[in-house]
């Protein structure tokens, strides 16, 4: 996806948590990255629903995420680099990419930033 594209998509999810959500949700079901052409045909479940389906993958990926993220990447170090919510978010995605993450990993990435998730688990990290 070009840089432009993703950074709009960015400020939507800034804006709009709702399709945040909705576009995880489907592109964790999808198994594909965020560039699928495919169209989801499947009801979506209540945000509600998504967000226990997020934690759960969550808690699937913490350790994972703490390695490659907060310890490899040093986020926590280079968060105060990204003057904009948008470039962090879009850092991350890069990273999550790298990883394979079997989700719209540019959604997955304004989640973990948007609710502090990688806040909190690399603030664990360095009491380790």
């Amino acid at each position: 996806m070009e840089q432009q594209a993703q950074l709009t998509l960015i400020e939507t999810y800034l804006a709009d948590e709702t399709q945040m959500y909705q576009d995880w949700y489907k592109g964790l079901q999808q198994g594909q990255s965020e560039s699928s052409m495919t169209p989801f045909a499947a009801k979506l479940p209540s945000n509600e629903n998504i967000t226990k389906r997020f934690q759960g993958w969550f808690t699937q990926h913490k350790e994972l995420l703490k390695v490659k993220i907060c310890i490899e990447w040093e986020y926590q170090r280079k968060k105060p680099e990204f003057h904009k919510k948008e470039l962090l978010i879009s850092s991350i995605a890069d990273a999550l990419a790298l990883l394979g993450i079997p989700a719209n990993v540019i959604a997955t990435a304004a989640w973990l930033v948007i609710k502090g998730h990688l806040d909190h688990i690399c603030v664990e990290c360095s009491k380790e």
